[in-house]
């Protein structure tokens, strides 16, 4: 066995993983079909000196994110070395030669900015503009997704909301709607050059300014918050069209973001040094087709969550970051910290694999680190059953209200009807389980029987 050889978790392990991870999605479902979504907490703005250095990363991580559907999803640190800084970055599941296109994105953002804070007043705005057309380029297949959902689903939905209501406010916000949809109506976003690229993104932002008064955002704000958490899916047409109108706003504001990164510390533009890490490959489902319902999970279940068990942190020696702010940023939202999570769970994730030279410090460390996974999934589960609600929301990128629901990636095989109640569930959920909780032991048992399945 060499240096560079896999270690990959055993299916006994991940069978424990994937087990609780497909009951939650399916308690999940329940809630949102019921329209019992409590809201998350919203992020407070950044306020001290390392909570802007998370905000940086998080929005560096998020200009390499070009796709919808978690393939480009993106995570950064910044390692201090002694003689220049490295960027590490690794994505969901792209191809080498992708992986190559988003290191040179951020090679060429990141010495564009080098001394930004310096320039005349004249460049600056030249170095923004070319920052701008080059993160606008990269990311033409999740901007051109947005827009035309904008045009072809949310205007049309918020359109038959407002026909339904015959207030003043109803009746202006849809004359701006219509305003809205026949200016967009023949914009698209792809197979264009840099320039072509900012001047539609230009003719976007100047027609969604021109359409978000203070009275249209408070509109929707207020909308958009009773379709998430009051109403069940009759006023979902709010959220959405607030969330795509948000990500298509983003990208000028990333922008602003990381030019105050650059003045805040001009170190890390300086002499630095981008590298990738290969994505993961696909594995085959652990469950197998016959075990991704509710009812077999609870019947496969053998342990509880452990409530009161704290797991202890470990610190690399041979790691130094910048400012020793040991912190991953990604552009999806503990020794390492990383950004906290959107609150989604995928059936589709897979938990990384290691090398062989990482040796059994590594393999602790994982094994810790799925452990403490298995247990917040259980207590999440369990925390639905108890409060008969879930938290979370339909997207995992952040949506901030316009003046200012744990949703799962895919739908249950079962139709609405045929959803059981989260009593019934939690009925079968607590007498089909025992009280043991899982093991940091590294020895797993050698007795699998893998029903072949799907990729992962």
């Amino acid at each position: 066995m060499t240096a560079d050889d896999i270690i990959s978790l055993k299916s006994r392990q991940k069978r424990r993983l994937y087990e609780p991870i497909v009951l939650y999605k399916a308690l999940t479902e329940i809630t949102h079909e019921q329209g019992a979504l409590r809201p998350a907490e919203a992020p407070e703005r950044p306020r001290t000196e390392e909570e802007r250095y998370h905000h940086f990363l998080h929005k560096l991580a998020s200009i390499c994110d070009s796709t919808k559907g978690g393939r480009t999803v993106t995570s950064i640190a910044i390692l201090d070395e002694e003689e220049k800084y490295k960027y590490v970055f690794a994505c969901n599941q792209i191809s080498d030669g992708d992986l190559a296109d988003t290191r040179d994105l951020l090679t060429t953002v990141l010495t564009s900015l080098c001394d930004f804070h310096t320039f005349p007043l004249g460049k600056k705005n030249t170095v923004e503009s070319k920052i701008l057309k080059k993160i606008l380029s990269f990311n033409s297949p999740r901007i051109n997704f947005y827009l035309n959902h904008l045009k072809a689903k949310n205007i049309v939905e918020c359109l038959e909301y407002c026909h339904l209501h015959t207030d003043a406010a109803d009746t202006s916000v849809e004359e701006g709607l219509r305003t809205l949809g026949s200016v967009l109506e023949d914009l698209t976003f792809k197979n264009m050059g840099d320039n072509e690229y900012f001047e539609t993104y230009s003719t976007i932002q100047l027609v969604l300014d021109r359409f978000l008064t203070p009275e249209v955002k408070s509109y929707i704000d207020i909308r958009a918050t009773n379709g998430r958490f009051s109403e069940g899916r009759s006023f979902v047409c709010w959220s959405e069209l607030r969330h795509s109108i948000s990500r298509l706003q983003s990208y000028k504001k990333t922008v602003q973001d990381l030019i105050a990164a650059e003045k805040e510390w001009p170190d890390i533009f300086q002499e630095f040094e981008v590298v990738s890490v290969k994505s993961s490959q696909a594995e085959p489902n652990p469950l197998g087709k016959k075990s991704e319902k509710a009812s077999n999970i609870i019947g496969l279940l053998e342990w509880i969550m452990a409530l009161n068990r704290e797991l202890a942190r470990e610190h690399h020696p041979g790691v130094m970051f910048f400012h020793d702010w040991s912190y991953i940023g990604s552009s999806q939202h503990n020794g390492i910290r990383t950004r906290a999570g959107h609150g989604n769970l995928y059936i589709n994730w897979r938990f990384p694999d290691l090398h062989e030279s990482d040796g059994t410090f590594g393999q602790k460390r994982r094994q810790s680190i799925f452990n403490s996974m298995i247990e917040k999934i259980r207590q999440d589960a369990f925390g639905i059953l108890v409060m008969r609600n879930s938290e979370g929301k339909r997207h995992d990128s952040s949506t901030h209200p316009l003046m200012s629901v744990r949703y799962t990636d895919v739908q249950t095989e079962l139709s609405v009807g045929d959803l059981p109640d989260v009593d019934e569930l939690g009925e079968g959920f607590a007498t089909g389980l025992n009280l043991d909780s899982p093991s940091n032991s590294l020895e797993e048992s050698d007795f699998d029987d893998e029903d072949g399945g799907t990729s992962l």
